[in-house]
């Protein structure tokens, strides 16, 4: 026969488990929705600093650029591109131009991007 002493403590202790279940329910509901502010936050930081990468690269103007003795599409790449990979802006000077190969002489007429700022 269960006293009503036992019947209370077994009541605390259900009580007791359930209390500690909420609590662990609203701690993971509350971290998940941190994770996911942090997240929403990254997203819309990635996607303005792709919105300023589009506008810096929008800010460029082309010109028309007499090769001089001794210029080479890499010093060229370097003057001109400077925040670009040397690879990347050799490659912008052959598609700009419809070049298939690096080879420039003197006196030629080629385009560069050259930037606003």
């Amino acid at each position: 026969m269960i006293t009503p002493e036992q019947m209370k403590r077994s009541m605390l202790n259900r009580l007791e488990t359930k209390r500690t279940i909420l609590m662990w329910l609203v701690a993971i509901i509350s971290a998940a929705y941190v994770i996911f502010t942090i997240y929403q936050y990254a997203i819309l930081n990635k996607r303005a600093i792709e919105g300023q990468a589009a506008t810096v690269k929008t800010q460029k103007q082309i010109i028309e650029y007499t090769v001089k003795a001794n210029d080479t599409i890499d010093k060229l790449a370097k003057r001109y591109y400077s925040d670009t990979h040397l690879l990347e802006a050799r490659a912008d000077i052959k598609k700009l131009n419809n070049m298939k190969t690096c080879d420039i002489y003197e006196g030629q007429v080629i385009l560069l991007e050259k930037g606003v700022n």
